[in-house]
């Protein structure tokens, strides 16, 4: 995996997964291989509890006691969240493309 920034190019032939912020809440994933863009759908409305590690993201989000350290954390949590939720849809999208 290679984590690009705005606006750069990815390598040629790459399958590309970008995670849009909306609206500073919602969350959608698009995936681009062999130059066709799949909108993939809204991650940011997966429950919380569908994360395979939740306990551990609560436990971060519990421990973190000040303020910024606070919203620190939710930004991490929400977007590792966000990520797992983008690349699980990837994933099942393939595996229904190879069960054809």
């Amino acid at each position: 995996m290679l984590v690009l920034e705005e606006n750069a190019k990815a390598p040629e032939g790459a399958s590309v997964l970008l995670l849009t912020w909306t609206d500073g809440r919602t969350v959608t994933a698009d995936l681009t291989e062999n130059g066709k863009n799949t909108y993939l759908g809204v991650v940011s409305r997966v429950s919380f509890l569908s994360h395979p590690d939740h306990k551990r993201l609560t436990r971060e989000l519990r421990s973190a006691v000040m303020p910024y350290a606070r919203s620190d954390t939710a930004v991490r949590t929400e977007t590792e969240m966000n990520l797992y939720f983008a690349l699980k849809m990837t994933a099942d999208r393939r595996a229904r493309l190879a069960a054809k």
